[in-house]
């Protein structure tokens, strides 16, 4: 498992071949399998990030 921070402050998780971001505030330079948002505040969550990862399952 490979976990890191990714810009300011989104995180993204790699195991088993996939990856989850969580809390995107930025855009990941390998599309996630799955993007996971905590809450709807701007510190974790962007719009512009959700719009780039169009097509990509979102949980909220």
């Amino acid at each position: 498992m490979n976990v890191r921070v990714y810009r300011s402050g989104g995180i993204v998780v790699e195991a088993g071949g996939k990856r989850l971001l969580l809390d995107p505030t930025g855009i990941p330079d390998k599309k996630p399998d799955l993007v996971f948002v905590s809450h709807a505040h701007s510190d974790h969550c962007r719009p512009s990030a959700l719009r780039a990862l169009r097509g990509v399952p979102k949980v909220m």
